[in-house]
């Protein structure tokens, strides 16, 4: 009976064992074997199951999918002044080389390399640019493009590829912001004063078109008024106010002569 039970316990401790031990490489990762401390770079490992036993034969997983790192940093200028940057990089690692760069590299080799090489290439490339630059859509292009550049000369010997590099956001330094804001408000200030030019110019033009046509008016007004004329509205407008009286004496004009009635 002890026996059995020896048995028994001896058997579910090697079936969890062997169990614990086993690994699984999905699509999109490579294993590394390591045996007695030593890297087998010839040893494929496609997706699948395997057995991962400490020291004698030992699988590290490692994620060879493309990922996104960020990095916020200040770089200077080729004006001397420091820019701030939120970059991106696509990176991914190159499956045939990933048992290369696990025995060359101690820890996270995005860490270790990726992120120091990312900012001394933003840093370089940068240099090379204005503040102004950095909001030209062409130029921000090409100091991407540069970046990118330095970053695949830098890691694609260590077996990372560099996809692309973005640059996301851009912070610029407060004496560049506060030059920007007063040009913007000088070109306002100009453009409230063209309006202001161009709308006394327009009123000006009304004004003499004004005075025109009240002399072209007068000058008309002058031409109709003869003397039989204004004979013609004084009958007018007697005839048409009833309280005058009208006494008839000859005259050497021939016109009768008025009196207001009472």
């Amino acid at each position: 009976m002890r026996r059995s039970v020896l048995l028994a316990v001896s058997v579910l401790a090697l079936v969890t064992s062997a169990t614990g031990c086993l690994r699984i490489v999905e699509k999109g990762e490579v294993g590394v074997v390591t045996s007695f401390g030593d890297i087998q770079p010839d040893e494929k490992t496609e997706p699948g199951l395997y057995l991962s036993v400490p020291l004698m034969r030992h699988l590290e997983i490692y994620n060879v999918k493309t990922i996104e790192t960020k990095e916020t940093m200040q770089v200077p200028t080729a004006d001397e002044m420091l820019v701030g940057l939120d970059v991106s990089v696509f990176v991914r690692l190159d499956p045939a080389r990933v048992a290369e760069l696990r025995s060359s590299v101690t820890g996270n080799a995005m860490e270790t390399l990726l992120i120091p090489t990312l900012r001394s290439q933003t840093r370089e490339a940068a240099g090379g640019f204005k503040v102004e630059d950095f909001y030209n859509q062409e130029k921000r292009v090409q100091i991407s493009s540069e970046i990118q550049r330095g970053m695949i000369a830098k890691m694609e010997s260590r077996g990372i590829v560099v996809e692309d590099v973005l640059i996301r956001d851009i912070v610029p330094p407060r004496a560049f912001q506060q030059a920007v804001e007063e040009k913007l408000a000088q070109k306002q200030r100009a453009e409230q004063k063209q309006f202001e030019l161009e709308q006394a110019k327009l009123n000006r033009e009304i004004e003499r078109t004004r005075a025109e046509g009240a002399a072209m008016a007068m000058a008309e007004v002058q031409e109709k008024l003869t003397d039989r004329y204004l004979q013609y509205l004084w009958i007018q407008s007697v005839a048409e106010n009833p309280k005058i009286e009208k006494v008839y004496i000859a005259t050497e004009a021939g016109l009768p002569i008025f009196r207001r009635a009472e």
